[in-house]
């Protein structure tokens, strides 16, 4: 044994798994997969809106009464709650998802541009010689 090289235990090595290209398959489950996170911060963010505007519902009808004022200061204290939470939720799985998944195909990415073949506006088609033409 060299001076100045530890050894590795076998038991303290990481295996990584083999990276492989993604399948169209597998590109589809990862958009689903951020939809379905962009469909839930939505469903956070509706909640919330919903609690404040019944809040300001109740404070615009029910002025009179200091119950009914307390009662709609907790429910937008909620609604700013559940607002602040489902953007901390999207954020933290955003980023679970980009971690778990924009790294395996970040080498692939060259594969992924789509050509699209688009004639020259200057260049016009060919005339045909037609009977007129040549009377």
């Amino acid at each position: 044994m060299m001076l100045g090289t530890k050894r590795t235990r076998w038991y303290r090595k990481k295996v990584q798994p083999e990276k492989q290209a993604l399948i169209l398959r597998d590109t589809l489950a990862i958009d689903r997969t951020r939809l379905a996170n962009q469909r839930t911060f939505l469903a956070f963010f509706r909640t919330g809106l919903s609690l404040i505007v019944t809040a300001l519902a109740i404070i615009e009808f029910k002025k009179d009464s200091p119950d009914y004022i307390f009662m709609a200061t907790v429910l937008m204290i909620f609604g700013a709650i559940i607002m602040v939470g489902g953007l901390v939720n999207y954020y933290v799985v955003a980023r679970r998802i980009h971690r778990a998944y924009d790294k395996d195909d970040a080498a692939d990415s060259s594969d992924q541009h789509v050509s699209v073949f688009v004639p020259d506006a200057g260049e016009q088609p060919a005339k045909r010689n037609s009977k007129k033409n040549e009377e």
